[in-house]
């Protein structure tokens, strides 16, 4: 998950040097839900580790 987490932070610096526009627009909309669903799947790994 850090592998990802890593690869979405190299995404969104890559993106922010993109011009201001629409393309930029949607790739940072993309990376934040990228980022979202690592955060969910990370969530649900701590919480089957806790469990046990």
């Amino acid at each position: 998950m850090r592998d990802l987490e890593e690869m979405a932070a190299k995404l969104l610096e890559t993106a922010g040097k993109l011009p201001p526009g629409p393309e930029r627009h949607e790739l940072l909309k993309e990376i934040g839900t990228f980022r979202a669903r690592i955060a969910i799947i990370t969530a649900k790994q701590e919480q089957l580790q806790s469990a046990k």
